[in-house]
């Protein structure tokens, strides 16, 4: 079975002014690829959509929304390489992962690909029942692109 890791560097609504990295990473072929949302874009977003409210319902909606952005960056990712890939483990960066992956599955219909959630089984890494390190190759990966060390594969847009 061939499984791919994904893992995120700065987080999507940790530090608006900050780019972030999506990775994956398929240990056993010596192949990744990245995804950058850049900074401006993330502003755009955060202007356009978050809601600056300290009720519980704007903190709500603005978890889905954050939830949204990073399942399309997760099927930006699987649709470049749907075809090498079985298995994807994707670090929980983002909760609750079922509405992740209900947002996967939704992008996925929506954009004509319906059967990408069927071909690719797609599970969220539960570092207390898995033996996974904190630090994942995929998570090196996207800390090597933030820093610039290297270039991302897809700019999201």
């Amino acid at each position: 079975m061939k499984i791919a890791h994904i893992d995120m560097s700065n987080q999507i609504d940790n530090k608006w002014e900050r780019d972030t990295i999506l990775a994956l990473v398929y240990p056993d072929k010596n192949f990744d690829c990245t995804i950058r949302l850049k900074n401006m874009d993330k502003f755009n977003i955060k202007r356009k959509y978050i809601n600056l409210d300290n009720t519980v319902s704007a903190k709500r909606h603005n978890q889905k929304v954050i939830n949204l952005i990073f399942a399309y960056l997760i099927f930006k990712l699987l649709d470049f390489k749907k075809d090498i890939i079985d298995m994807v483990l994707i670090c929980p960066d983002h909760r609750p992962s079922k509405e992740v992956h209900s947002y996967i599955q939704k992008i996925s219909y929506r954009l004509g690909f319906s059967d990408l959630t069927r071909k690719i089984n797609i599970d969220f890494i539960n570092k207390s029942k898995l033996d996974i390190p904190k630090r994942t190759p995929a998570h090196k990966l996207a800390k090597k692109i933030l820093k610039g060390k290297r270039k991302a594969t897809i700019i999201a847009n």
